[in-house]
């Protein structure tokens, strides 16, 4: 197993760095499932590095469900490692419901928006917007972590149970049957910092799928702004053009 760590200046963190090379090869078959890891001293030594941070690239691996510690046998790459979640949503990232996943309301609080968002929802300095915060886990690992502001007036009636199993726009369209408009996203890609690390699961500096989202009703009044983060590990955004 041929592994090259960077120690440049600027570098993700060693742990990061195996991690993510173990994941790469793990997801693209290079590590079979059932395949059986290094001892973590000898993936030390081959690496020429302490077994801390081994220690901690398998944690973190572990966490993600692609690898299995075994009892008194060792460490093996997952028998039932999946696909990455592939988003392919005509286009717009987070407009339906994935199967196997389950949602989690984290917190709804009114807050006073900053310039920027104010701007958008053209409201009056000082008045509030709801932000809602959620997330998305499949297989008991989180896979998104979503920030989303509405109208205050919007979010009152919203029912919070229904967040359980509906996203957002499944809220706006279906439940408070508001017809929707222009529909713009920005994807990005981006590194986790160690807020949006410890929400996702993942070590600072890992991949992260970024989608900003504004929606207009079909009148032109603002609807909803929201900021998407995507673990890079278990998300690709595909696109089928006809030919």
């Amino acid at each position: 197993m041929r592994i090259r760590l960077s120690r440049a200046e600027g570098a993700p963190p060693i742990y990061s760095q195996v991690a993510s090379l173990l994941r790469q090869r793990i997801r693209n078959g290079e590590l079979a499932p059932g395949t059986k890891l290094p001892k973590e001293l000898d993936l030390a030594r081959m690496l020429g590095v302490s077994r801390i941070p081994v220690r901690h690239a398998l944690a973190i691996l572990q966490r993600e469900g692609l690898i299995q510690r075994r009892h008194g046998r060792g460490t093996f790459v997952a028998e039932d490692v999946g696909k990455p979640e592939v988003l392919q949503l005509t286009g717009i990232i987070g407009w339906r419901t994935s199967e196997g996943t389950n949602h989690r309301l984290v917190s709804v609080d009114n807050i006073v928006p900053e310039d920027e968002l104010a701007r958008f929802f053209g409201l009056p300095r000082g008045e509030k917007l709801t932000r809602f915060v959620r997330s998305r886990t499949r297989d008991g690992a989180a896979f998104n972590y979503i920030v989303n502001y509405v109208p205050v007036s919007v979010a009152q009636r919203m029912r919070r149970e229904n967040f359980r199993v509906h996203t957002m726009v499944d809220m706006l369209r279906k439940r408070l049957k508001i017809r929707l408009g222009t529909v713009r996203q920005a994807i990005q890609a981006n590194t986790a910092d160690p807020a949006l690390a410890r929400q996702l699961g993942v070590a600072v500096g890992a991949p992260v799928l970024y989608v900003e989202t504004r929606i207009w009703r079909k009148t032109g009044a603002p609807l909803m702004y929201s900021q998407a983060y995507y673990r890079g590990d278990r998300s690709s955004y595909g696109i089928e053009v006809p030919g």
